[in-house]
């Protein structure tokens, strides 16, 4: 059977029944939108920024900015940006003294009950429990 396969691999003359493997698509360009976006998204984070906003930044709609997004990252714009705020949030939160509320603010939450639930959901603790951690030390 091997010696059969062979032969036909070798055969010069023979027709292909298919056509070429399909090559993988370009992703040059993709990345480089990919980079746009996270470095607008890792320089304002601490503003509201729109979908439209972001979409302009990589030329593409809504949509396919969406598609992009989860393609390179596994998950979703509002959970990217949430986790650049909290990792900011902990941070000030381990190395400063600074009021939780203002904190929040600082890091893009308008809103300290908003900013308490994603960090709870985030980190398993509250923010004043993070803080707690470092204090003890």
């Amino acid at each position: 059977m091997l010696d059969i396969l062979v032969r036909i691999a070798e055969d010069r003359q023979a027709t292909p029944l298919a056509s070429a493997p399909a090559q993988a698509p370009d992703f040059k360009e993709s990345r480089e939108r990919i980079d746009r976006v996270l470095t607008h998204l890792h320089l304002h984070y601490a503003r509201t920024i729109s979908l439209d906003e972001l979409a302009d930044i990589a030329a593409l709609s809504v949509s396919g900015l969406h598609r992009m997004f989860r393609r390179h990252t596994a998950g979703t714009i509002s959970e990217y940006l949430m986790r650049i705020r909290i990792g900011d949030a902990c941070a000030r939160l381990s190395s400063t003294d600074q009021a939780i509320h203002h904190i929040s603010d600082a890091v893009g939450y308008s809103s300290l009950a908003n900013f308490n639930r994603q960090f709870k959901a985030l980190k398993g603790m509250t923010p004043r429990e993070y803080r707690a951690m470092f204090l003890r030390r």
